[in-house]
């Protein structure tokens, strides 16, 4: 056959259990198409049999491989063990409004596990997934996506009535390589190497599976370390590419060494971001390196993909002028040099600090140096 309509299909099988006929047994066929949980796969070979309202099905094909058990009662619960997943984006295929949408169906029971995933395209590596409806919820227990780039791990709800469809999610992503993550998701091509974790809760109205960011919500951690931004145009490295600060060296001539032109190498990215309607909010977010210590503060609209923030660059040059000052006058006076300026909070540093306003778009970023304010280096 052309076209199986498993969505269909599987509205009608608990209606068999109630005796109205002899119902179906086992079956062994190959279809083009394959309409499953509005998705569209290709060429399968599917075998199976069903006893005691379970179906149980061997799936082989383009996009999908492996073993699916249905079970009818009540809402359903579809278990799956599956040596590939790739699922596709969405497909009416032509149902003139015929189909219901996810959001609107009973959702059955989820239990599956998948060696191979992939979602529109991108690789997620072993997906586990176990979920069961609940009332006006859809509760999500377990979700893992394991690649070799990085964890996460997830737990939270659906909520589908009453009410707009809301997601929340408690979330925990260990990254081992923050530029291959990056990459592999299309956050763009700005860094090498990082790792570290990003902890917290998010929640956006709509499905769990596609983000909603004109109405995300919640609150990051952040903790980053080891790695280095490399050299970039903005609108590539996207959101990458403000904490590169690529737009400093490109739009403004720096009143010291350029430091982020050819890289500027991090050794720790912390911060915490809250994030309402869409705009993620820092009070704080701080990046150290050997050549420099920045902090930001201010706002990034991730649905417009704008910012507005303010950037403060302290190049580290108190080691250096202690170092200088060892060469010149001993050994004794470097270090007394050294313990001076960490005793009076690198006044050195302090002197050399610049501010910046960082506005427009991440294509596009506006940069305009904010006047030095001469204040007391002394700690209160």
């Amino acid at each position: 056959t052309s076209l199986l309509d498993l969505d269909r299909w599987l509205e009608w099988l608990p209606r068999e259990s109630e005796g109205n006929g002899p119902g179906l047994v086992g079956f062994d066929l190959r279809v083009k198409r394959l309409l499953a949980f509005n998705r569209l796969f290709h060429e399968v070979e599917a075998a199976g049999e069903r006893r005691q309202g379970i179906l149980r099905l061997r799936l082989a094909g383009r996009e999908i491989a492996g073993e699916v058990t249905w079970e009818s009662a009540g809402n359903g619960r579809l278990t799956a063990r599956l040596a590939r997943l790739n699922i596709p984006s969405d497909e009416t295929l032509g149902r003139d409004g015929a189909g219901t949408p996810p959001e609107e169906r009973d959702l059955p029971a989820l239990d599956i596990v998948a060696e191979h995933f992939t979602l529109n395209q991108i690789p997620h590596g072993r997906l586990e997934l176990l979920a069961q409806p609940q009332g006006g919820l859809w509760r999500l227990h377990k979700l893992s996506l394991e690649h070799p780039d990085g964890v996460l791990t997830a737990s939270g709800q659906w909520q589908r009535h009453p009410g707009p469809p809301r997601t929340r999610l408690s979330v925990d992503l260990a990254v081992a390589d923050l530029g291959r993550f990056a990459s592999r998701l299309k956050l763009g091509e700005g860094v090498r190497g990082g790792s570290g974790s990003v902890k917290g809760t998010l929640e956006w109205n709509g499905v769990p599976y596609a983000m909603d960011y004109p109405t995300l919500a919640g609150r990051l951690t952040l903790a980053l370390d080891d790695g280095q931004f490399l050299e970039a145009e903005p609108g590539v490295a996207k959101l990458l590419g403000i904490l590169s600060l690529q737009a400093l060296p490109r739009r403004v001539a720096l009143d010291f060494t350029d430091v982020f032109s050819k890289g500027f190498a991090f050794e720790k990215i912390r911060g915490e971001v809250r994030l309402a309607q869409g705009v993620a909010h820092t009070e704080a977010l701080t990046i150290e390196g050997p050549s420099a210590r920045v902090s930001m503060q201010g706002e990034v609209d991730l649905a417009r993909e704008t910012q507005n923030l303010r950037v403060r660059v302290m190049p580290s040059l108190s080691e250096t002028a202690a170092l200088a000052t060892g060469v010149v006058g001993g050994p004794v006076v470097g270090l007394a040099t050294l313990a001076l300026s960490k005793a009076l909070k690198d006044p050195f540093g302090q002197m050399a600090a610049f501010e910046y306003h960082v506005a427009g778009t991440w294509v596009d970023p506006q940069v305009t140096k904010i006047p030095r304010r001469i204040g007391n280096l002394l700690p209160p």
